[in-house]
């Protein structure tokens, strides 16, 4: 009989003890915020795009007569003069163009700003110390059923001076957000989904990583609690940045690639 409640209790599986102070294995639950900058233009074709497309317009194209001088430079005039009574002066528009244009090229080699490579994506990375590691915005999850992943990662949101967006004022001002000179909306980014979007396990398997991301709506980065710098990097600049790891091999299957280069498919 002793020897049949030994196996009995061999084979049932083992519980955990309501009591205990833990609910998982872990010694600390952490979330990483991926934030990223939508691509604000369509990236240009790649050279072997671009070749095909001018190819066809001309196969196409080869047989039609041109537009007359006569009959296209009066439909052109019609325009010109329209956009004029609308208030679109054309040296005015070339004057903001190139304005905007060295704008994006001082952007170039500013880290912080928002306004460099257009046609790419865009993610924020801290440095907690000058000459530092880089990282992401992060959050550790509270022991306990009370605390979820959605609300660790409006915290690591919240430690750049993010909000959530398209809240109504009632629930602003409940969760105690402060308005913001002029009416602006402030740092705003939307969070994607409720759950990680991957995981690692650190320091031996104590410690578990969660990775979400969130996309930036206006804004900018308005505080960084403490951390010494921030910059917002491309997919490439961003992960010669992340020291190697798991962490860093998570975040490059997370990020995605650009639509193309100039390389794809080239001669």
């Amino acid at each position: 009989q002793q020897q049949q409640q030994q196996q009995q209790q061999q084979q049932q599986p083992e519980t955990r003890d309501p009591s205990s102070s833990s609910p998982h294995p872990y010694s600390l639950i952490t979330l990483s915020l991926l934030i990223e900058r939508l691509p604000l233009v369509i990236p240009a074709d790649p050279k072997w795009r671009a070749s095909y497309l001018s190819f066809s317009f001309d196969y196409r194209n080869a047989q039609r007569n041109p537009m007359l001088s006569s009959i296209e430079e009066p439909a052109r005039e019609v325009v010109i003069k329209a956009d004029r009574e609308d208030g679109l002066e054309h040296a005015h528009v070339l004057a903001a163009e190139r304005a905007a244009a060295k704008a994006i090229e001082e952007a170039a080699s500013d880290p912080r700003s928002l306004l460099k490579h257009q046609s790419e994506r865009l993610f924020l990375l801290l440095q907690d110390a000058q000459g530092g590691a880089w990282r992401l915005p992060s959050a550790d999850l509270a022991e306990g059923p009370g605390d979820t992943v959605r609300a660790a990662a409006e915290r690591a949101s919240a430690a750049v001076g993010g909000r959530r967006f398209a809240d109504p004022l009632p629930v602003r001002e409940a969760r105690g957000d402060q308005p913001l000179p002029g009416g602006r909306a402030g740092f705003e980014v939307f969070h994607v989904g409720n759950g990680p979007a991957g995981h690692v396990l650190e320091d031996g398997g104590d410690t578990l990583r969660l990775f979400c991301k969130a996309q930036i709506i206006s804004g900018d980065v308005e505080e960084t609690h403490g951390a010494h710098d921030y910059a917002w990097l491309s997919r490439e600049q961003a992960l010669e940045r992340l020291p190697e790891g798991d962490a860093r091999d998570m975040l490059e299957a997370l990020m995605p690639l650009p639509y193309w280069s100039d390389d794809d498919g080239g001669e």
